[in-house]
């Protein structure tokens, strides 16, 4: 594809999304975008632009999906988190920011759709990282013995309003609002003093389903389109 090509190609498929296109047609557009600048990604400035741009819309159409699927395995919230946290804070190293994991230690096991699980929690990342003030951003997460706790912190303000508005909206705090709560779980946010706090509250899983791995730091930063990247690139 020319340079030409790919503008058109991608304006066309922006044009289709916003009229509420096949979201299936659209992602096929994209890969062979994807597939193009990838290959020209040293090769100037407009391939790297046109992912940038290519992301964006790719974020916006897992953003605007329903995010609840029945699932009937369980895995541990705490090694999926770090795992995150450990990508976040390579992608968000060039902005000065750095995420900082503290947890028990323990396994922590929930049962919800993993994908989903996964990109709500980059999203969330994503977020505090292009908002956050402050250098540092600190991700907890525990247990109370019936949910797991998992607490996102960092420096500057978030209003009620914008908050609502961003809920209300299919991007990606819309998302991972929908998402929580489809899963049986709650978020909140709270913002004052120059501080900011997401709160999530997801039930442990029971111990006779299955459990299965979660996607590992090598799967999630070789994938170029894996969740970390859709969160973080053209945000």
């Amino acid at each position: 594809m020319t340079g030409g090509q790919i503008s058109a190609e991608l304006a066309r498929l922006y044009d289709d999304f916003e009229k509420g296109g096949q979201i299936n047609n659209i992602r096929n557009g994209l890969q062979n975008i994807f597939d193009e600048c990838f290959l020209n990604a040293l090769c100037g400035s407009f391939y790297r632009e046109a992912l940038d741009r290519s992301f964006s819309l790719l974020r916006r159409v897992e953003n605007s999906a329903l995010p609840y699927v029945s699932v009937k395995y369980r895995f541990d919230a705490s090694y999926a988190v770090e795992g995150l946290c450990f990508c976040a804070d390579v992608l968000g190293f060039e902005k000065g920011k750095k995420i900082i994991f503290e947890s028990s230690g323990n396994t922590i096991y929930i049962s919800a759709d993993m994908k989903g699980f996964l990109f709500s929690v980059s999203n969330l990342l994503a977020n505090a990282v292009k908002y956050s003030a402050g250098e540092d951003i600190i991700v907890t997460l525990k247990s109370d013995g019936k949910n797991a706790l998992l607490c996102i912190s960092d420096s500057g303000e978030f209003s009620y309003d914008a908050f609502q508005s961003a809920v209300i909206k299919t991007g990606s705090l819309g998302f991972a609002v929908r998402f929580f709560e489809s899963s049986g779980g709650a978020f909140a946010m709270e913002s004052s003093d120059g501080l900011t706090a997401v709160a999530v509250k997801l039930p442990l899983a029971k111990n006779s389903l299955p459990a299965v791995l979660p996607l590992g730091i090598e799967e999630l930063l070789y994938d170029r389109l894996s969740v970390i990247y859709t969160a973080f690139c053209g945000h």
